[in-house]
C-alpha cells in the first residue's frame, strides 16, 4: 500500500489539471485463520485504520495484524 501511496503522490496529474495533487490513504487489517475473526470484523478493522490515517493527516497507511 505504501507503495502505491508513494506512485500516486509523485505521479503528474497535469494532463486532467494543472496543479492536481492526488493522495491517497489505506487501512490494513489482517487476520491468521485460526484466529477465528469473521469477515465483518476484518473489514470493521480495516475502516477503523481507514479513518485514524485520515485523521493523522491523509496520505498515509496505517495497519494492524490481529
Amino acid at each position: 500500500c505504501d507503495r502505491i501511496r508513494r506512485q500516486m503522490e509523485r505521479t503528474s496529474w497535469s494532463d486532467i489539471a494543472p496543479g492536481l495533487a492526488v493522495t491517497v490513504s489505506f487501512g490494513v487489517a489482517s487476520t491468521r485463520d485460526d484466529t477465528g475473526h469473521g469477515v465483518e470484523a476484518l473489514l470493521s478493522a480495516a475502516d477503523a485504520r481507514l479513518h485514524t490515517a485520515k485523521r493523522q493527516g491523509r496520505n498515509t497507511v496505517v495497519a494492524v495484524v490481529a
